[in-house]
């Protein structure tokens, strides 16, 4: 998978967002982003929070991503990069709140959820030598923590990890 995140605006930028939805959803956001000299950056928070259509459907998300470019001429250029989200999403099972209620053990998905953060940082050096030869070396680490039940997971049992992933 290649994301590709938006280049700095040529000139400042500010942008604050808001939506309003069914079943309590929230999701709002602010950025900006300019370029001074050979220098570009973009800075991005947003939120959304949804209490879902049925009892444990509830999703909250935050996310931050701050991006700079520095352009040493028209063909060499760095890019660093940083994002940081944080996740947690409920599962309801398959039976009503009252079958919970009564007896929790008769449900397929006890009442699941998972917290997942995960926090990037990236980088890319690129040089153009001519219209046919080019040159880009890339690094990020991501870490990553993650808990919650069995259900949402390939283990048994409640799940509490953590891992960081290195690639060049």
């Amino acid at each position: 998978i290649n994301i590709i995140t938006k280049e700095p605006p040529p000139e400042r930028e500010i942008n604050v967002w808001a939506e309003v939805g069914s079943w309590e959803r929230y999701r709002s956001g602010a950025s900006i982003g300019d370029t001074v000299g050979n220098f570009g950056y973009k800075v991005d928070v947003n939120g959304l929070t949804v209490d879902g259509w049925r009892d444990s459907t509830k999703r909250e998300e935050k996310a931050f991503t701050a991006k700079g470019v520095w352009t040493f001429s028209p063909g060499t250029k760095l890019t660093l990069r940083t994002d940081h989200q944080d996740k947690m999403i409920q599962q309801p099972g398959s039976i009503t709140k009252d079958q919970y209620d009564a007896d929790w053990r008769q449900a397929d998905v006890y009442d699941a959820y998972s917290n997942t953060q995960f926090t990037t940082l990236s980088g890319i050096y690129e040089h153009q030598f001519s219209d046919k030869v080019s040159t880009k070396v890339s690094y990020s680490a991501r870490k990553t923590n993650t808990d919650g039940p069995t259900a949402l997971s390939y283990k048994s049992g409640f799940v509490d990890d953590e891992y960081m992933d290195n690639n060049l």
